[in-house]
């Protein structure tokens, strides 16, 4: 019982002394930081307009689906299971029932195995009952 108590009362303890010494995984800061972004001093600072770059995209998109239309028949024929993907799924849907039935194929020969030697004690009992009574029965009583 004192042993019981010990390693709890370890447990306990080492699991808060861990715990102190654990810190924060983001530092705490108040105010608002003001970074200057600094451009190298070779360059000349150009920006960049992105929205000329989306549109470039998006009419390159364009002429790439004219030249090459989708049609549905084309999404519907899409690669088709294979073998071994269809019995990997019939193993892993197949292996319960199969440990299943060899479970109850098990208990059932070991059930009828115990029938069989309870058949034999019952015989026995029977034989060693009816030997027990004709020896009564040669036995007269005096009334």
């Amino acid at each position: 019982m004192q042993f019981r108590l010990l390693t709890i009362t370890l447990l306990l303890l080492s699991g808060a002394a861990s715990a102190q010494g654990r810190k924060p995984a983001v530092e705490d800061f108040v105010g608002i930081e003001v970074e200057q972004p600094e451009t190298p001093a070779g360059s000349s600072g150009s920006l960049y307009n992105l929205e000329q770059d989306m549109n470039q995209v998006k009419l390159t998109n364009q002429i790439s689906q004219r030249k090459n239309p989708i049609t549905m028949s084309d999404q519907a024929t899409g690669p088709g299971l294979g073998f071994t993907a269809i019995f990997a799924a019939i193993l892993i849907l197949g292996l319960p029932l199969l440990s299943w039935f060899l479970v109850l194929n098990h208990l059932r020969n070991k059930a009828t195995q115990e029938n069989a030697n309870n058949i034999e004690v019952l015989e026995n009992y029977r034989k060693d009952r009816m030997a027990k009574k004709n020896e009564s029965d040669k036995i007269k009583k005096v009334s």
